[in-house]
């Protein structure tokens, strides 16, 4: 994954804060709703970073990095990539900054949300499910549900403030007044959940905006909750500006504004209904509008046409037509869609990396290797399938050291034998001269079978612009 030496060394110190007061339940809803979307090494870390701030008044502010990495009997690699992880979902904010030689990191505890959210939430919900299974979900959902007590056979009678105290004079008032808190404290508060941050230039909010008319869907109407919401739905179930618009108006209500859960509701059937799926699945999507280079104009050359197939195509689709036509593997789709939800790289961007992988690796997928390499993608912000192809050109000597690395070094013969896609070809570099008679075959049939797709793709692409679909 990233390297994490080019953000954090073990002399690097921090210090711990939180956004309110976490409680008792909140550790009930870790383990066994986050906890299985980050894995138990992250949430090691957060339970660690909460009882150390919990005995901040037993021990100095401060500590090195390296305290934590003796703590938790990990490496600071394991540490940063636990610390994305819980970043990505929301429980963890990360401030550095530089003094000298070394970094000082503050890291800010977020409280997790309430089950009622979390189960409501339109994403969360979604992928738990997606992680744990059908009976698991309900088994958890079944765990946190409080039966409700009706009081309709009931009368109020509670007691208010003015019943029971007696009322305070003015003059009391001005003469008895509170010590203030310091200007560099505030008071301990219940904290309010952050929440999962989605990237919001996935989504183009400002065409939505331009087709809400306002005797359909009054702009007032669009609130920062619902905005939050769209932002979710339009991630989690691959909806366009247009349809969106659509789905809001289904979600307005009498008063002129929007339900949420009536506009989840909407976005969920609408996407029943579209793809005949149950729940959406991230590997499913493909690259994203704005960051297609073959909108307009249909491709020319056949690395154009390839890149075109790669932007139009999904991660899913992109392995079956690699097998063959056969299903691909859980593993291997758990896999991809982990990369995609945690290093937050578009379809189109994995689809290369999956090319440039399965050619290197002889058709197979190997999760340190692929996690290692999108790790480096999405620190190099990489948005687009030209810019992934490029990278992985440039970067091809670092990569194949890295697929040297790990408890079991690779033979020599597997370094020398390596195989790459045509368009990582290179004056000084020829990879094909040192294959043998077999693998030749082998990797024309696979270039040539990318082939057939992507001109297979660009022809569909084709017809359905010309019949206007």
């Amino acid at each position: 994954m990233t390297e994490h030496w080019k953000d954090v060394l073990p002399v690097d110190q921090y210090e711990i804060t939180t956004n309110g007061m976490l409680h008792l339940e909140d550790h009930a809803v870790l383990q066994l709703l986050y906890q299985p979307l980050v894995g138990a090494i992250a949430m090691g870390v957060f339970q660690t970073l909460i009882s150390e701030h919990r005995r901040r008044d037993f021990q100095q502010k401060t500590h090195t990095h390296h305290f934590l990495m003796n703590v938790l009997a990990l490496n600071l690699q394991q540490i940063y990539e636990a610390r994305q992880l819980l970043e990505g979902i929301g429980l963890l904010k990360t401030y550095r900054q530089k003094s000298e030689n070394v970094h000082q990191f503050v890291y800010e505890l977020q409280s997790p949300m309430q089950p009622a959210e979390f189960f409501s939430d339109g994403l969360l919900n979604i992928f738990l499910y997606q992680k744990i299974g059908k009976t698991a979900y309900d088994h958890l959902k079944e765990l946190f549900e409080v039966p409700s007590r009706s009081t309709d056979d009931y009368v109020v009678v509670t007691k208010s403030f003015t019943d029971v105290f007696q009322s305070i004079k003015m003059s009391d008032l001005q003469q008895t007044k509170p010590p203030e808190t310091p200007a560099d404290k505030t008071m301990e508060k219940a904290a309010t959940p952050s929440g999962v941050t989605i990237e919001t230039d996935t989504f183009d909010f400002s065409l939505l905006l331009s087709g809400l008319h306002e005797a359909m869907v009054p702009k007032q109407a669009i609130t920062p909750k619902v905005k939050t919401a769209i932002y979710k739905l339009a991630f989690l179930y691959r909806i366009s500006p247009l349809e969106m618009k659509k789905i809001l108006m289904s979600a307005l209500t009498q008063h002129e504004e929007i339900d949420v859960d009536i506009l989840r509701k909407q976005a969920r059937e609408w996407y029943q209904f579209e793809s005949g799926e149950t729940l959406p699945a991230v590997v499913h999507q493909t690259q994203p509008a704005q960051a297609r280079e073959f909108k307009d104009s249909p491709p020319e050359t056949e690395e154009d046409k390839l890149i075109h197939a790669l932007e139009i195509s999904s991660p899913h689709q992109m392995l079956t037509e690699w097998s063959g036509g056969a299903q691909p593997s859980e593993a291997d789709l758990r896999m991809v869609e982990d990369v995609m939800f945690q290093q937050k790289l578009p379809a189109g961007v994995v689809n290369v990396l999956l090319y440039f992988v399965m050619l290197r690796s002889d058709s197979k997928l190997t999760k340190s290797y692929v996690q290692k390499i999108a790790g480096h993608w999405a620190r190099k912000k990489v948005m687009t399938v030209r810019q992934a192809m490029a990278l992985a050109k440039d970067e091809n000597a670092k990569y194949k050291e890295w697929q040297t690395e790990g408890p079991k070094k690779r033979t020599a013969k597997a370094i020398r034998t390596e195989k790459l896609p045509s368009w990582m070809d290179t004056q000084n570099e020829s990879p094909s001269e040192t294959l043998s008679e077999q693998e030749r075959t082998e990797q024309r049939e696979l270039e040539e079978r990318l082939k057939k797709f992507a001109s297979r793709t660009s022809d569909e692409s084709t017809e359905q612009r010309r019949s206007g679909k």
